[in-house]
C-alpha cells in the first residue's frame, strides 16, 4: 500500500518571515560576511544567470515547481517577494 502524505501548508510557514525581515537579516550578513558579498557578486554574474535560465527550462525543474504550487507554495509569489525584497 501506498503511505498518504498529509500536505503542508508551506505558505503558512513563509508568511512568519517578512519582506522587510528578510532585507535586514541579509543586509546585516552582507555588511559583515565577505563570503556573503562574494556570493551576491556570484548570481549577479552572466554564467549564473544564464544556467539560471537553462535550469528552469528544464522539465524536471517545472514538475517540480508545480508540486510545489499544488501543495501551497506560490513560487512565482515568493521569488517575486525575496527578489523585491533583496533590491538595493
Amino acid at each position: 500500500p501506498l503511505h498518504v502524505v498529509e500536505q503542508l501548508n508551506v505558505a503558512d510557514f513563509l508568511a512568519l518571515l517578512t519582506a522587510p525581515q528578510l532585507k535586514q537579516t541579509v543586509s546585516s550578513y552582507y555588511r559583515q560576511y565577505p563570503d556573503v558579498q562574494r556570493a551576491f557578486r556570484f548570481l549577479s554574474c552572466a554564467y549564473w544567470l544564464d544556467l539560471m535560465v537553462r535550469t528552469e527550462s528544464m522539465p524536471e525543474v517545472y514538475a517540480f515547481t508545480s508540486y510545489l504550487n499544488a501543495s501551497g507554495l506560490d513560487v512565482p509569489k515568493l521569488i517575486k517577494i525575496v527578489v523585491l525584497a533583496l533590491r538595493p
